[in-house]
């Protein structure tokens, strides 16, 4: 979120760049492993759509953590969700339930992937079907 905040430094997109780099295979198959597409599509995104992810990670207010890595599994589990919460300039809160996947082979053996990001309601709370 650092990186897509301050997404032109050192280099122009390199925000975008950072998140395609640790992004998983579900992300990647999405935009048929095209990373401008990806980079134009999460621009598009931002500007059509203030309250969208890429809208609130690139253009919005402030972001925060809102509850430690939930790993499944315990400590030594490869899968894990995180919630995060976005405030857009207009003071639309948003959060996120990141799905991040412990990379176990290079490159970045033993990173965090994101596997998916799910949106909450617009009023900022997740709900059951």
């Amino acid at each position: 979120m650092k990186a897509l905040k301050l997404n032109d430094f050192p280099n122009i997109d390199a925000g975008v760049q950072a998140l395609w780099n640790f992004s998983g295979e579900i992300t990647r198959r999405a935009y048929k492993h095209d990373m401008d597409e990806f980079f134009r599509r999460a621009h598009q995104d931002a500007m059509a759509r203030p309250a969208s992810f890429y809208g609130m990670a690139l253009e919005g207010k402030s972001w925060e953590i809102e509850t430690s890595l939930n790993r499944v599994g315990g400590d030594q589990g490869y899968l894990a969700t995180q919630i995060l919460k976005t405030t857009a300039h207009d003071g639309r809160i948003r959060r996120w339930q990141f799905l991040l996947r412990k990379n176990r082979r290079p490159p970045n053996l033993g990173c965090w992937i994101v596997e998916d990001i799910g949106a909450s309601a617009s009023d900022g709370n997740f709900y059951v079907d």
